[in-house]
Parts: C-alpha cells; sequence; structure tokens
C-alpha cells in the first residue's frame, strides 16, 4: 500500500525541493506526504567475511535470520514556540552523547531530541502536529544469505489517515516505532588454536530485542512557496555493530538480549531518501 513506487525515489532524491510550488485553493492542504518503509542489516564490505559479519572483538555472527516487527511511523511537525532541530553533535549546556533520537542528561536521564529543542526554546515537552502510518503483517524477514545480506525487505504499511495531508508549518522528525528484533544464527571465533575461544562449531543464539523507537530529524516546511507533497522513503538500519557488545566466549545466554539492545539503541538508525511534488 506504498504511496509511491519504491524504484523511482532514488532517481527522484537528487531533484529534493526543486519543483516549484502550486497555487493553493481555499480548503487544499499545505501539505501532502507519501511514505514508504523497508528494513535492511547495514554491513558494509569492510564488516562483512565470506558472508558473515566481523564483530570488534574478533568473532564471525553468521546471521539465519533477522526478522523486523515495525508497529508505526510516526511524521511530526514543530511545535508552536519550539527550537529548530539543533545539531546533535554540538548539543546544549547539560547534554552528551546524542545518538538516535536522544542526549545522555548530566542527572542520567535519556532525553529525546524534541524534548531538548522545546526546552531550549523554552516552550516546554510539548509536540506538534503528526501523522501516523500503522504497519500491517507483522514481522518482515530480512535478506541475510550471503549473496543478499544487506539488501532491504519492505514493510508494508496501512492507508495514511486523513489522506496524509499536513497544515502549515515546520517538518520536525520521523519515528519508527519497533516491536521487536529477532536475530538467530551462529557465531564463530577468527581466531584459532590455542588462541581459540569457541568450540569449532560456534555457538548458536536466538535473541529477541526489545521494542524501541528509531528516530531521524526533518527539515523543511510545508508553507508559501514550498512544494505542497513530501515524498519520504525510508529504511531501517540494523547496524552490524549490533553484535560488537557481547563477548560471545563468555556472555551469558539470560544476558544477551539486554547486551545487544545497548547496541542496537545505540547504533541503530533511518535513511532518508526524499523527493517533492506539486
Amino acid at each position: 500500500m506504498k504511496r509511491s513506487p519504491s524504484s523511482t525515489l532514488a532517481a527522484l532524491a537528487v531533484a529534493a525541493l526543486v519543483a516549484p510550488a502550486c497555487a493553493f485553493a481555499d480548503g487544499d492542504p499545505w501539505g501532502r506526504l507519501e511514505l514508504d518503509l523497508a528494513a535492511r542489516v547495514d554491513a558494509s564490505a569492510d564488516r562483512v567475511e565470506d558472508g558473515a559479519i566481523k564483530t570488534a572483538r574478533d568473532y564471525l555472527v553468521r546471521l539465519d535470520a533477522v526478522e523486523v516487527e515495525v508497529e508505526h511511523v510516526v511524521v511530526r511537525q514543530r511545535a508552536a514556540g519550539a527550537a529548530a532541530a539543533f545539531d546533535p553533535a554540538d548539543p546544549p549546556e547539560g547534554y552528551s552523547l546524542c545518538h538516535n533520537g536522544h542526549c545522555h542528561s548530566a542527572d542520567g536521564r535519556l532525553v529525546s531530541y524534541e524534548d531538548i529543542a522545546a526546552e531550549v526554546a523554552g516552550a516546554g515537552a510539548g509536540s506538534g502536529p503528526s501523522v501516523t502510518l500503522e504497519a500491517l503483517e507483522g514481522a518482515v524477514t530480512l535478506p541475510v544469505a550471503p549473496a543478499t545480506l544487506g539488501a532491504s525487505s519492505q514493510v508494508p504499511l496501512d492507508e495514511c489517515p486523513g489522506g496524509c495531508t499536513f497544515a502549515r508549518g515546520d517538518l520536525d522528525t520521523l519515528e519508527v516505532a519497533l516491536i521487536e528484533v529477532r536475530v538467530t544464527g551462529v557465531v564463530h571465533d577468527r581466531l584459532t588454536g590455542d588462541s581459540a575461544r569457541l568450540p569449532a562449531a560456534g555457538r548458536r543464539f536466538d535473541v529477541v530485542l526489545p521494542a524501541s523507537v528509531v528516530t531521524a530529524s526533518l527539515d523543511g516546511a510545508f508553507d508559501k512557496g514550498e512544494p505542497v507533497g513530501l515524498r519520504l522513503s525510508v529504511t531501517v538500519e540494523v547496524p552490524a555493530s549490533l553484535f560488537d557488545g557481547p563477548d560471545w566466549a563468555t556472555a551469558e545466554d539470560a544476558d544477551l538480549a539486554a547486551l545487544l539492545a545497548e547496541s542496537f539503541d545505540e547504533h541503530a538508525s533511518l535513511t532518508l531518501e526524499r523527493s517533492s511534488f506539486d
């Protein structure tokens, strides 16, 4: 139920935000959204050896399956009076280690980009208008075979409520809420001989990561002189660094979910391709 063919989005992205805006008639929306969603294992060439993922601790993770279950996607506009999205590389005083949609506060809290921007503006933590697209069909299986590792799978989305229209205003954030991520496979040791930490057969694992939210900032606005339509092609990136956390030779089975969830929260991201239409 994608609103636009995904095969055209990469080509359209290079023309993003260059189309002239058309005139509005009374009752017309200021903006309209077309969005599709995919997910993939983000395994760059330097991270892959013989179809398996190399970890920072010198293990090889050969995946049997990765399943991602999405709950919904939310596209938000900025609340009235809220500050523009700040640069996570240069957070305001009292915040540090900004990643994946939140920063670490000096008092130990994890605070979202949206709340920090609102705090800086003195506008509290209110959020602006939003549109939510619900996911369909449960878990989606990602390609993990050696020949297809890193390819994406489409995540079907329900019809966009209200025709995916937006009021006048600045865009703010995009959020993908995940119900769970399940990863299964076998880990082998790259070290051999007396240095080997795992048996030759390796260590099998089957881990379910809990619910989480992956966030990205959005720039642009629906306003005078701006195109009416915004096409977004969004990809959830399941990072190869997910498997860096555990020492697979010593970590207990009961601890694997927490260790992998910490890595996912730190490194999971969204890739966005965008274009405009009138």
